[in-house]
């Protein structure tokens, strides 16, 4: 008997304690998901709630406003290797409280901008903030401490980043309505002191794969540098730039496309953010569910084909149509979202992990970066976002192409391999 109960209140310990890990690992999600809601929120489709207030009131042209949005995706490239190789061997709590600080200090401090050289030095400020608490430091954290359901919960990660997108200009807007543009900005700053205590309570590091002992003897590179010429890596870093170039001109430039000649629906603005990235966390959501039954090339592929279809319908449909093809191309840019981080984790997961990451972000931030300035160049040169949509489509239908040509080559490769067994 004594054996017996001995050996159930052993079971209900384990009980407890899988049911406490599951608690934390939750938590730890919740907390991440709630980092890129407010990172990417407020400083990516946050700010531009504020641009028509800010070219007014600085007196700027559109393309020196845009070249913000470059100066922060250019800082978030340059710093991403760094912070990898920080991540790979420093504890991530320090790194993402960190960011959250620098966050905290731009917004604040872009309540006194006079001038455009202070607006870029506090973009470089945030391009620091995005990658030391912004999508790599989060996939590293989420996917580290959930195992076998990674695809699951980077879905919920990754949505968690367009929910921000969606919900973020919303609230702006109704701040902007009720207070001067230097106040309401704050709303950043308050978000980023919201966090910091969150994660200092309840983010723990994740378990980190054992580093083999050849990287012991400092020979890493000779695994490492292969994986960056692999075919897999190559396709993923085109998709990764082209795809991000496309969504942030969008998510950039659709404000100010609400209230251009031709339309002039100030309220569309927020609206057009809210279907773009309110689809993406659909969609986030449900191409991470999906790779517990589809491979996850398929799921890409067919990502990348829908937002094709989603520019090519706002490029060539009139104003009317720009709500459902934006939430089309958004619906595309989710599921994409989901696998340009679910993929490389499936593909390269190893003790080099934060810096493949990296190296992969700094491809994506190189097309992000080239997004605003070349929109916004496009814009005041012809007087129209005509241009600039067309110049969209035909990048996508290229990309969806490569990811149809890549889809059918791994295709094939299976069903020989398949053959042999």
């Amino acid at each position: 008997m004594s054996f017996a109960a001995s050996i159930t209140q052993a079971d209900e310990s384990l009980g407890e304690s899988l049911g406490e890990s599951r608690v934390r690992v939750c938590s730890i999600v919740a907390v991440a998901c709630c980092i890129l809601f407010a990172t990417n929120g407020f400083i990516l489709s946050g700010l531009t709630v504020f641009d028509s207030r800010m070219l007014l009131d600085l007196g700027l042209s559109n393309t020196a406003l845009r070249l913000r949005d470059t100066i922060t995706v250019a800082t978030l490239g340059i710093a991403m290797p760094i912070v990898g190789y920080m991540i790979d061997r420093l504890p991530v709590r320090p790194i993402l409280v960190g960011g959250l600080l620098t966050m905290v200090f731009a917004f604040a401090a872009y309540t006194r901008v006079h001038s455009l050289w202070q607006v870029y030095a506090l973009h470089i400020l945030l391009g620091i903030c995005q990658a030391t608490s912004g999508v790599l430091a989060c996939v590293f954290l989420v996917s580290g401490s959930t195992g076998p359901h990674r695809g699951m919960a980077l879905g919920i990660l990754i949505a968690g980043s367009s929910a921000g997108n969606a919900v973020v200009p919303g609230l702006n807007s109704i701040l902007l309505d009720h207070w001067p543009w230097r106040t309401a900005i704050l709303s950043g700053a308050v978000a980023g002191c919201v966090l910091i205590p969150l994660v200092l309570a309840i983010v723990r590091e994740p378990p980190r794969p054992a580093a083999p002992a050849s990287a012991a003897r400092g020979v890493g590179a000779s695994s490492f540098l292969p994986i960056l010429r692999s075919p897999d890596f190559t396709t993923l870093a085109i998709t990764a730039s082209g795809t991000v170039f496309c969504v942030m001109v969008l998510a950039t430039n659709l404000s100010l496309y609400a209230v251009s000649p031709g339309v002039s629906r100030a309220t569309l603005g927020p609206l057009l953010l809210l279907a773009l990235f309110g689809a993406a966390v659909a969609a986030q959501v449900l191409a991470g569910a999906a790779t517990y039954r589809l491979p996850a090339w398929l799921i890409h592929m067919v990502a990348v084909i829908v937002m094709g279809a989603g520019a090519m319908m706002l490029a060539a449909a009139p104003a009317n149509f720009a709500l459902p093809a934006v939430a089309l191309f958004g619906l595309g840019w989710g599921a994409n979202s989901t696998m340009l981080q679910v993929r490389p984790t499936m593909l390269f997961n190893g003790p080099s992990l934060g810096l493949i990451l990296s190296f992969l972000a700094l491809t994506e931030t190189m097309g992000g970066a080239l997004g605003p300035v070349v929109a916004g160049y496009v814009r005041d040169r012809t007087g129209s976002f005509a241009p600039v949509f067309a110049l969209v489509a035909s990048l996508m239908v290229v990309l969806a192409l490569l990811t149809f040509l890549v889809a059918s080559t791994k295709r094939t490769t299976n069903v020989l391999l398949a053959g042999h067994d």
